[in-house]
C-alpha cells in the first residue's frame, strides 16, 4: 500500500504543478508581460519560459511514469490500452477520454515548447511588428492545452469518486 500511496501522491503533485503552472503562466505572468515593452517582454517570456519548460516536462514523465502504476494497480497493461480491452472496465471509457486527453496535451505541449514558443521568443526578439500573430496562436495554443488539462482533472475525479 506504502507504494500505492507514493505513486498517488506524486500522480497528483504532478497534476498540480503543471496544470498550476499553466494557470499562473496564463492568469499572472502573460498579463503583466504584455504590460512590457517588446524586447523585455521577450526577454521574461523566454526566461520564464525555457524554465517552466523544464519543470512541465519533468511533470509530464512524473505523471506517465506513475499513470502507468496506477492502471497497473487496476489490472490494466499497457497491451489493454491499445486493444481497448479496458474499456470493460466500469469506467473504462472515463480512463480512455482521460488518456486520449493528456496525449493531445503532450501533443500541444511539445509543439507550444519546441516549436511555436521558441519561434515567438526570436520574433519578439528580432521583429516585435511581426510577432503579434504568432503570440496569438501560440496563446491560444496554451490556452486549448489549459482547458484540457482542466478536462482531465475533472476526469480524474470522476475515476476516483465515480
Amino acid at each position: 500500500m506504502p507504494g500505492y500511496l507514493a505513486s498517488v501522491y506524486l500522480h497528483q503533485l504532478a497534476a498540480l504543478i503543471w496544470v498550476g503552472g499553466m494557470l499562473f503562466l496564463t492568469l499572472v505572468l502573460v498579463p503583466v508581460a504584455l504590460r512590457l515593452e517588446p524586447p523585455r517582454r521577450g526577454a521574461l517570456l523566454a526566461d520564464v519560459g525555457r524554465r517552466f519548460r523544464w519543470v512541465g516536462w519533468a511533470c509530464i514523465i512524473v505523471l506517465a511514469a506513475t499513470g502507468l502504476l496506477l492502471l497497473g494497480r487496476r489490472g490494466i497493461t499497457p497491451a489493454d490500452i491499445f486493444t481497448g480491452a479496458f474499456l470493460a472496465e466500469p469506467r473504462g471509457v472515463v480512463m480512455l477520454s482521460k488518456l486520449v486527453i493528456f496525449a493531445a496535451m503532450v501533443a500541444l505541449s511539445i509543439l507550444h515548447d519546441f516549436v511555436l514558443g521558441p519561434q515567438v521568443t526570436r520574433a519578439l526578439q528580432a521583429a516585435p511588428q511581426r510577432a503579434a500573430g504568432l503570440r496569438r496562436r501560440t496563446s491560444w495554443l496554451a490556452r486549448a492545452n489549459l482547458a484540457l488539462g482542466l478536462a482531465v482533472l475533472v476526469l480524474s475525479a470522476l475515476l476516483v469518486r465515480g
